[in-house]
């Protein structure tokens, strides 16, 4: 049923439609509400959609504030004004189509559309109708806003897109952005195993996805353990298990060794080694540390070093005092400090703490082993749980920059060979790692690992690597972050200061203001507890130029059954 005709002016982007006047009384949500119009192209029948972005009312009748005053004052006076009322909405167009029979592909809207046509409301039926020739490829995250249909959308592996995508999910702390996450990866988990059959099929060859996850705070870890106690206890793992995946991989802080001498430098400092001895000078303890880092490369291996005696260390010391101290009373009183039994013993208890992290002799696995066994192989999924360090603890970022130092190198490797790793990575609290900007005063290794995030986000998509990045705030990540995501999904808690400025730089204030009305506060005590997100990129089926809006699914069987993931739909297929 039309709701309204479309009235100049108008353009082949942006439609203004005037409501019928029944409409206007009925008190429907308008605001950011899908329609449909009808055109033809080339003598062939076509719809464009569109979104309403904007609406003002009109009402020739009352022309100052003063009339509409004393209007109220007469009885009957403002029921025959309020029919005066004329609502007009701006809508951007999304996308068109052209119908052939039953199915529909998608064209440009490069013709024009004759006013006064009918603008409709979209419902299911036409969603279905839309997609029906990519059906086997659609996956759900939640409903249209204020609409009664789910919005598709399509994740594709990486081998099959011959490029990776970069994601970017951010939102406040309770916009629900890790679960959001958690569905993408069942998303591109699902698709990854129907390319993988239907390559099989046509006798083509095809390399399973794989999936390495950073997990800081231990959440992703849970789901796939089956420990997930959040709002959406979503089972990665059984559902890892019913898609016929590998079994995931989770290493503890306890089960990876440090791999690089760069690491070794900067624990020596963290704990104070040299410290202990009374080398106290940045200066210093620089030169000390270079040399003994150089006898120590020159007599094995780092995951040998707790079977270096600290008198061998003392004697590297001892041999270039006068390298690391011009001035005689200063190593004169190192070399005292190192004759002095408890202080050698204190010495050797802070080295063989440093030692424990390189050590592979109790089975713990190095962490270029780790992701080059990712790299060398497909279909695998590994966790690395960083819940047990804080922030400030410099391994924590050791760690991700080893990873991301092997991670590029391998799909570098692949890349000379024509190969693509067909990965996604996943970084949960990536503002940490990769913040808009570093004080003054920020150590190296934060320095140098941020760094390595922005290369690995700018350079990586040919080789098959994609990154999923997950922040409470776009304006508290480096700008190359948000800038080369081409997934984008935005919850709730950007619609002031610096994020709203990006948001209406990125979209313009129209799709800002729909943000603003449509997404609010999951946990606001006067309204319905709900997730809501507006999602950009290629990913969209229906919109190719603005955003769409939709609430998640609040309910874990709703999601899996809405993705024909519920265990009876995957063994009656």
């Amino acid at each position: 049923m039309a709701v309204g005709q479309i009235i100049p002016p108008y353009s082949t982007s942006k439609i203004k439609v005037v409501l019928k006047k029944d409409f206007i009384f009925k008190g429907e949500p308008i605001l950011g509400r899908y329609l449909k119009v009808n055109f033809k192209r080339r003598g062939k029948d076509c719809i464009a959609l569109l979104r309403v972005v904007n609406l003002q009312t009109e009402n020739r009748t009352l022309t100052n504030a003063e009339m509409a005053q004393n209007a109220t004052q007469i009885e009957g006076v403002k029921e025959r004004i309020q029919k005066n009322d004329v609502l007009t909405i701006d809508c951007e167009v999304l996308t068109a189509f052209e119908r052939n029979g039953d199915s529909y592909r998608r064209v440009n809207l490069d013709t024009i559309i004759n006013s006064l046509e009918d603008v409709e409301f979209i419902d299911e039926n036409l969603i279905n109708q839309v997609i029906d020739r990519i059906k086997d490829d659609v996956f759900y995250l939640g409903k249209a806003i204020d609409e009664n249909f789910d919005i598709p959308l399509v994740f594709q592996p990486f081998y099959v897109l011959n490029e990776a995508y970069h994601i970017l999910i951010s939102g406040q702390t309770g916009s629900g952005k890790s679960t959001e996450a958690k569905k993408i990866l069942v998303a591109y988990a699902k698709s990854d195993k129907q390319k993988a059959d239907e390559y099989r099929r046509n006798n083509k060859q095809y390399r399973k996805m794989n999936f390495l996850i950073l997990d800081p705070v231990g959440e992703f870890a849970k789901s796939f353990q089956g420990r997930d106690t959040s709002h959406f206890p979503l089972d990665l793992g059984n559902i890892w298990n019913i898609l016929g995946k590998r079994e995931p991989e989770i290493y503890g802080i306890d089960e990876i060794a440090l791999d690089r001498w760069d690491m070794l430098e900067v624990l020596m400092k963290k704990e104070g080694l040299l410290k202990t001895i009374a080398i106290k000078g940045a200066e210093n303890q620089d030169i000390a540390i270079d040399i003994i880092i150089r006898e120590l490369k020159a007599r094995g291996g780092l995951s040998s070093l707790k079977r270096v005696p600290v008198r061998d260390l003392f004697d590297i010391i001892e041999a270039n005092l006068e390298r690391i101290y011009t001035q005689s009373n200063k190593r004169e009183e190192v070399r005292n400090l190192m004759r002095e039994p408890h202080i050698e013993s204190e010495f050797e208890d802070k080295w063989l703490q440093i030692a424990d992290w390189f050590d592979t002799s109790t089975g713990k696995r190095r962490i270029d082993s780790i992701v080059r066994d990712l790299t060398r192989n497909s279909d695998k999924t590994i966790i690395i749980d960083l819940s047990r360090l804080d922030w400030e603890n410099p391994i924590k970022f050791m760690i991700i920059y080893s990873i991301f130092s092997t991670l590029i190198r391998a799909g570098e490797d692949a890349y000379q060979e024509n190969d693509m790793l067909n990965t996604l990575v996943v970084i949960d609290e990536a503002h940490r790692i990769a913040p808009a900007k570093l004080p003054s005063d920020a150590e190296e290794y934060k320095r140098r690992t941020r760094e390595k995030v922005v290369t690995a986000f700018r350079e990586t998509r040919k080789l098959g690597i994609g990154w999923m990045v997950i922040s409470t705030r776009i304006s508290n990540l480096d700008t190359e972050i948000w800038e080369h995501a081409r997934v984008k999904l935005f919850g709730f808690g950007l619609s002031t200061g610096k994020d709203a400025d990006l948001l209406k730089e990125l979209y313009g204030k129209n799709v800002l203001e729909i943000y603003k009305q449509k997404i609010w506060d999951p946990y606001d005590l006067m309204s319905e507890r709900v997730h809501k997100f507006m999602i950009d990129g290629p990913v969209n089926v229906i919109s190719k130029k603005i955003p769409e809006f939709y609430e998640a699914y609040n309910n874990v069987n709703e999601f899996l059954g809405k993705n024909g993931l519920d265990i009876l739909s995957i063994f009656t297929s």
